[in-house]
């Protein structure tokens, strides 16, 4: 009996978290796009890079890539995630804008507000890395800010 009432509770849940990850957080995205990659459905977002995600779409018109996002702490570690990355808190975003170059990507994110900026175009990776962490860091390919501004002009 008892264990009939936790397995439909259980399944209660698993609908209402369903409900609320389907649910729109702007023009263009979902909660569920925001899902931590490894399937277990949790999400932690922070409500400041959502909006200038939109941003970035309206501006390019394109769809948006989310490549990671939010990770949870065992995804992190599985993929070799930073034990400090702003993943793990909702910060951060690896996105690719559809037919736009990712230091294309990279220049408006910084003009629109995203201190974390990081372009990867070396050994097939495409992206761009955003952020907003409170001090401004900029790379290219791993590379820190000063080479980054000399080759790019970001």
């Amino acid at each position: 009996m008892l264990l009939n009432y936790v397995s439909e509770e259980k399944n209660k849940m698993n609908m209402y978290t369903k409900i609320l990850n389907d649910a729109q957080l702007t023009k263009n995205f979902k909660i569920s796009e925001m899902e931590c990659h490894c399937g277990c459905e949790s999400v932690i977002l922070h409500p400041d890079g959502i909006l200038l995600l939109q941003k970035i779409r309206d501006e390019f018109k394109k769809p948006i890539e989310v490549c990671s996002n939010y990770r949870c702490y065992s995804h992190n570690i599985n993929i070799g995630g930073s034990p400090v990355s702003f993943h793990l808190q909702g910060m951060a975003w690896d996105i690719k804008v559809q037919g736009v170059d990712p230091l294309t990507v990279g220049r408006y994110a910084k003009d629109i507000g995203f201190h974390g900026v990081g372009v990867y175009t070396h050994n097939g990776q495409r992206f761009t890395h955003v952020d907003i962490r409170e001090k401004p860091v900029y790379w290219l390919d791993g590379v820190g800010l000063n080479n980054l501004i000399r080759v790019t002009g970001l």
